[in-house]
């Protein structure tokens, strides 16, 4: 930015001022001295002119007393000169000259010399034909009263100055120049610092000139820019909650599409599922008779017969995922409290030995219902549970599966087929998330009016029931089909890939929706169940 130019341009305002008013004040010393210096000097040389023709009268007379025809005697007018002289000088003299520089006769004629040093008014006259006298006058008392009354003058100048300096300095330009100016710094400062109490003037310090009306003028643009920030902020504000919705919708719609797709080939798959479980179930039975009795017989080592009533075990568990995944039973829904369900859940979660070095944190509020089906609800809490336990257990370098971890050996079982966690093998996640160090899970809870579209396109009230881990997260390429049947890297060990598929399916026949996502900025995932608020309509 181009800065103004110029001598003063550079100057503070007091050093403007400063030099201004000096620059004033000498030329009007100049301007007195100039003008009142010269009409003093023309009357100094007229006095002196008058006493220098004072004194050629007074030898004219004394010539003319001396007798008739004195004035044409040069001795005698000599001699009357010389003593005339004697008693005037030293301010006045008087001489005969033997030419005349004056023209005209006998007229006066005067003109300026010095003489030893002074400066005079001479005269001279002619007398009588071939005598000229000529008279010198200098009047030194009244010349230095002239010096003296300009020295006075300008030390009276001085003195003004001074006076006008320090009135100016010390009442007027404090409060109605350098107070405004500061308070102006100042309020531009708490501008700089985001400090919007302090950021105007206050009205009592604005004054009412030239200065005040810059001061106005700041206070109204920087109200009117404080208010479309305000107004910005608020578009922003609702832009932001449109954009929240818009994706929560578009998210909604998405998986609605991906529902709608999958429907009928999941109805076959339950067709299949249930076929392929009841097929199971008679040659299971037998199997597990006929290990039974070999291990009562004693005809297999006991760690041998041990290992076969464990496959026959997971078989089993196998069937029983496959018959739930295939039954379509209507929820029978009715006000349910969640904190409660949430509790028993993990009491039956914590059955597994692994489970109990997980700390659970229910913040689940006291009193929040949702409309569902509390005993198939309790079935989609244990899932999701048991699938952040595993994820836990991965961040701590424990395989589910193995000894000591969810469905290794001497772990009991549970509600559903978690099973799920194999989902969870990849993206370790940066960032720390809650509880780095231990291993927690999380669940929380609250109303929303924001939710899937009802019939008619009316929203609904909703609950939302967040459960989050600490674990090493969703592997991204998982994430898109976390939800589709046997979708698990963990089937030889303990998923079976039908978990988050038969919650996912209960869920939706609530009329909700099970959402799975990494944690934003911290590691770990998390599950959010959306279901209807108790009171509201179901799909």
């Amino acid at each position: 930015m181009e800065r103004a130019r110029g001598f003063l341009a550079g100057m503070r305002v007091r050093k403007k001022l400063i030099f201004l008013h000096t620059v004033f004040s000498l030329t009007l010393a100049i301007i007195l001295t100039l003008a009142t210096s010269t009409p003093l000097r023309s009357v100094v040389r007229e006095l002196e002119r008058d006493k220098a023709l004072a004194v050629l009268d007074l030898l004219t007379a004394e010539a003319q007393r001396a007798g008739p025809g004195a004035l044409g005697d040069r001795a005698a007018v000599a001699a009357l000169a010389q003593r005339l002289s004697a008693t005037t000088a030293p301010t006045a003299q008087v001489r005969l000259v033997g030419e005349a520089w004056a023209v005209g006769g006998s007229a006066d004629a005067a003109r300026v010399r010095a003489q030893g040093g002074l400066v005079g008014q001479v005269i001279q006259r002619q007398l009588s034909p071939g005598v000229v006298a000529e008279a010198w006058a200098h009047m030194p008392e009244v010349r230095a009263s002239v010096g003296r009354l300009l020295v006075f003058m300008g030390l009276a100048l001085l003195g003004v100055y001074g006076l006008i300096a320090l009135a100016l300095e010390a009442l007027v330009l404090p409060r109605h120049v350098y107070a405004p100016i500061r308070e102006m710094l100042r309020a531009d400062e708490a501008a700089r610092s985001g400090d919007h109490a302090a950021e105007t003037i206050p009205e009592r310090m604005i004054p009412g000139d030239e200065l005040g009306a810059i001061m106005r003028s700041r206070n109204r643009t920087l109200r009117q820019l404080r208010q479309h920030e305000e107004d910005l902020a608020r578009a922003l504000g609702l832009l932001e909650t449109a954009a929240n919705d818009l994706r929560k919708k578009n998210h909604v719609i998405e998986t609605a599409q991906r529902n709608l797709a999958d429907a009928d080939r999941l109805a076959s798959l339950g067709v299949m599922s249930a076929g392929l479980a009841h097929e199971m179930n008679t040659p299971l039975a037998v199997a597990k008779g006929l290990s039974e009795r070999l291990a009562a017989r004693g005809s297999l080592p006991a760690e041998e017969a041990a290992l076969l009533h464990r496959v026959i075990g997971r078989l089993e568990k196998l069937g029983e995922s496959l018959l739930d995944f295939a039954r379509v039973r209507p929820p029978s829904a009715a006000p349910t409290e969640l904190r409660p369900l949430v509790e028993e859940a993990w009491t039956l979660v914590r059955l597994d030995r692994q489970a109990q070095r997980v700390r659970m944190e229910n913040r689940v509020p006291e009193g929040l219902e949702a409309m569902c089906d509390g005993g198939r609800m309790l079935q989609v809490l244990v899932n999701v549970l048991r699938n952040a336990v595993d994820a836990t257990a991965e961040r701590a370098g424990r395989a589910p599966g193995a000894p000591g971890a969810p469905g290794g050996p001497g772990a009991p079982g549970g509600l559903g087929a978690p099973g799920d966690s194999g989902a969870r093998s990849g993206g370790a996640g940066a960032g720390a998330g809650v509880g780095v160090g231990a291993d927690v899970v999380e669940v929380e809870a609250s109303r929303s009016a924001h939710g899937p579209q009802g019939q008619g396109g009316a929203a609904q009230g909703w609950v939302s029931v967040v459960v989050r881990d600490n674990g090493p997260g969703i592997d991204p390429a998982v994430l898109g089909r976390l939800f589709e049947p046997f979708t698990s890297t963990k089937l030889d060990s303990r998923g079976t890939g039908l978990g988050l598929a038969v919650s996912q399916g209960i869920v939706r026949q609530h009329g909700g929706l099970l959402l799975a996502r990494n944690r934003a900025g911290a590691r770990g995932a998390e599950m959010e169940i959306m279901l209807p608020a108790a009171g509201a309509n179901m799909l």
